[in-house]
């Protein structure tokens, strides 16, 4: 099968953009937001019943998830598994662009996987026009199992082309992703092996944990370490115990080859490829499981690191939202309509959350700084100060409950003072999500290439975690 055609035609892509009756919609509400501006007295209040119910979904995911996932399911390998000699055939798809500062640690990291060499094929996929991250893998010296794939020239230059590329030479039963920077617990590919084979087959991904393992290089690398600690110890965990949508991270996903290739891979021209293949998966009437294993993961560190990879997922957000919303009628035949609620809530709901969180937060404290926030004088005013006390109280929660309860997972307590600090981070995020909506009117294909290796790995990275 050829890279370029495997992505199936009737597959949602990011690539046929917004809809006209979707360009409508947004017309539409901009049309409503600004006459409820302009056009009434009391424009905040009404702005407030309208938007209410929105965030009040996607906090009730949030938390409803984070508390679901808070009590981890242990899945230790057998002891009798460890010793099998039969071990199916595993494809690890390594993407990476101008990573040579990386290469000895990624090569050391694929060589302590605890997996039979004989059952093992690693492609590490590099670009045609770069040849120092080539350079950098020849010097490793690689035995046969890892082999260099160069993608092919062409567009867009997406990660996701390269894993459709490297998914069209796989041969194994099972297929995984890393990054450059990854190290991931050296029995996770037997793990994953394990429950594949005992879950049920509508199971057709694993989702490993990412975690931060640089938090002390900067503020940011700290900020990035909570919110993984969030989301992958306990609200991803959660969606997936509950059988809802699960936008994936963008590493450490295991998958049924074959099933795979029935989704038809990756979309290329999404930047956030990972989060809209978990929601195909959903369409599919198939499944994401929890995979009990943790991939260590360097965070950025330098504000500007960190913005383009916020502006990149954002973007790549919006993307996955358009393809998933373009066709509700299907998406919700396909999905049903809780699941599809569900996916829309983590879509859409964090980035209109991204957007009008940190302002919704300012007029929330000036009306507590005016007084104002208690005025019951009329009954919109009532219904729209108490919405608003909830929601910002609630708000509070679905923010902090999560990444406590990630924190406590983690056994990373002594972080839990730096969430006073989280507001800021937030406005941080807002201020991404306004240029990703910029860079998706811009360039909505260009990859936000996100610099590697300039953090402190931890010594004892090479170990099983379990």
């Amino acid at each position: 099968m050829k890279p370029e055609r495997l992505f199936q035609e009737a597959a949602p892509t990011a690539k046929d953009g917004a809809s006209r009756s979707q360009l409508l919609a947004v017309f539409v509400i901009l049309a409503v937001v600004l006459g409820i501006a302009f056009l009434t007295e009391q424009p905040g209040a009404i702005l407030a019943l309208c938007l209410s119910p929105v965030f009040l979904m996607v906090i009730a995911l949030q938390l409803g998830a984070a508390i679901d996932g808070a009590h981890p399911e242990s899945a230790p390998l057998p002891s009798s598994f460890r010793g099998r000699a039969d071990w199916p055939l595993y494809t690890v798809l390594v993407p990476l662009r101008s990573e040579a500062r990386v290469i000895a640690q990624l090569c050391a990291a694929m060589r302590a996987l605890d997996y039979p060499p004989d059952a093992l094929e690693i492609f590490f996929l590099v670009e045609p026009d770069d040849p120092v991250t080539v350079q950098a893998l020849y010097q490793e010296q690689l035995p046969a199992w890892m082999k260099i794939v160069v993608v092919p020239p062409g567009n867009p230059r997406t990660k996701p082309r390269a894993l459709n590329h490297g998914l069209a030479l796989a041969s194994g039963v099972y297929v995984t992703v890393y990054d450059a920077e990854d190290i991931p617990d050296i029995d996770q590919l037997k793990l994953a092996v394990h429950i594949f084979e005992t879950a049920p087959p509508d199971v057709i991904c694993l989702q490993a944990h990412l975690a931060i393992d640089n938090a002390p290089d900067s503020w940011f690398a700290l900020m990035v370490c909570i919110e993984y600690a969030a989301l992958f110890e306990a609200i991803k965990r959660g969606l997936s115990r509950s059988r809802l949508p699960v936008a994936l991270g963008g590493t450490s996903n295991h998958f049924r080859r074959a099933v795979l290739l029935q989704l038809g891979g990756w979309d290329a021209f999404n930047v956030t490829e990972d989060a809209d293949l978990g929601l195909r998966i959903a369409r599919q009437q198939g499944f994401v499981q929890d995979l009990p294993s943790t991939t260590l993961e360097e965070a950025p560190i330098r504000f500007r690191s960190w913005f383009g990879q916020r502006r990149r997922w954002m973007k790549g957000w919006i993307q996955t939202g358009i393809c998933h919303s373009r066709q509700p009628r299907r998406a919700i035949r396909e999905m049903g309509f809780i699941n599809w609620l569900a996916a829309m809530g983590q879509v859409f709901g964090i980035v209109l959350g991204s957007l009008l969180f940190p302002f919704f937060q300012l007029w929330f404290v000036w009306n507590i700084w005016q007084g104002s926030l208690l005025d019951n004088s009329t009954g919109l005013k009532l219904i729209s100060n108490s919405l608003s006390v909830v929601i910002f109280l609630a708000g509070f929660c679905a923010i902090v409950i999560p990444a406590i309860i990630g924190l406590i997972q983690r056994r990373s307590w002594h972080l839990v003072p730096w969430l006073l600090t989280y507001p800021f981070y937030i406005m941080l995020i807002s201020l991404a999500s306004f240029y990703a909506i910029a860079d998706f009117m811009r360039q909505p294909f260009y990859w936000e290439k996100t610099e590697h290796g300039l953090g402190r790995r931890r010594p004892d990275a090479f170990r099983s975690r379990q």
